[in-house]
């Protein structure tokens, strides 16, 4: 039986006993261990080739090395280095590589998880019939006990207009350039823009992390930067769940922040605010509220006098 070798923890070794550890790779009576190991440095390699005989080729060394364990970039420095053994050129894959140990190969990395879970199964298999294990490691082999990766592309969405030109061509008011500073909006977000200015109503059906949300919050500040003197609320954002409106709101503060003086105030009324606060908004309406619908139901049906913990019924007289 031959001794494993981790070569995790033989490179964290003085040169000596790496040294050493290729004698007892170069007679064979050793196995490397590559697990968690992406790639190898041309030191590195000098060290662990220095006792094994230049005549080896793969077949020798996939002997003393355990293929099963080595990464894809590993795998491809081993092969160029077998192949240029004994040149005074520094294999060109090698030093490619060693600049890119530091990234993720998600694929390597899948693989090894994949290697990983079958090893653990493994162990629980102690198949003594041959026809039986040959069978069941060809089913292991083929991936039966896990997918294929799932590859999946985000297209770049279609660029719009900056917030700049917006400004320009007079579908935004000139404020809403230190609102949303430097912003390059989507051809989608644009069209919304546009759509708004013409007091139309629109429907935004986009994917995920596409801005969506952006394509009615601009618009509203738009108008409130239009209309500085009317007060009280002038818009409600309903959302679903109360994570999406703590989200939101510290979205729109971000935008805020931007203005110190701004005269725009945003608040949330979820329900889970105390009584000061919900006084304090009852009293002294913000333009935009973020609420929920049960929230929503009973500023429109209840006021002040049926319950002082809702908001009055002033907030949807504008």
């Amino acid at each position: 039986m031959k001794l494993p070798i981790k070569l995790q923890n033989l490179l964290q070794q003085n040169e000596s006993t790496i040294a050493a550890a290729s004698t007892f790779l170069s007679q064979k009576l050793a196995i490397l261990d590559c697990t968690s190991i992406e790639s190898v440095s041309l030191e590195q390699f000098t060290l662990l080739f220095s006792s094994i005989p230049e005549s080896w080729d793969l077949t020798e060394i996939e002997e003393v090395w355990d293929f099963s364990t080595v990464s894809t970039i590993l795998s491809h420095q081993l092969r160029e280095w077998i192949n240029q053994r004994g040149s005074a050129i520094q294999p060109k894959s090698i030093r490619n590589y060693e600049l890119k140990q530091n990234y993720l190969d998600i694929f390597n990395f899948r693989n090894e998880v994949i290697g990983d879970y079958r090893r653990y199964i493994e162990s629980f298999l102690k198949i003594r019939d041959a026809k039986v294990k040959a069978f069941v490691d060809a089913e292991l082999d083929k991936g039966q006990l896990w997918t294929e990766p799932l590859i999946q592309l985000n297209p770049t969405y279609k660029k719009g207009a900056t917030v700049t030109e917006l400004v320009q061509q007079r579908v935004l008011h000139k404020e809403c350039d230190r609102y949303f500073s430097k912003y390059t909006f989507h051809y989608h977000q644009t069209q919304a823009f546009h759509t708004a200015q013409r007091q139309e109503p629109f429907v935004v059906t986009t994917g995920t992390g596409s801005g969506k949300s952006m394509t009615y919050v601009v618009p509203i500040f738009n108008d409130l930067l239009h209309h500085p003197e009317i007060e009280g609320v002038r818009a409600i954002l309903v959302y679903p769940m109360n994570a999406l409106i703590n989200s939101q709101k510290e979205e729109l503060d971000k935008f805020l922040r931007q203005v110190p003086n701004t005269h725009i105030r945003v608040e949330q009324y979820t329900g889970q605010e105390d009584l000061t606060k919900k006084t304090e908004i009852q009293n002294n309406p913000p333009h935009i509220l973020l609420t929920n619908y049960v929230m929503l139901e009973l500023m429109l049906s209840r006021n002040r006098s049926q319950d002082s913990e809702t908001l009055p019924e002033k907030i949807g007289t504008h």
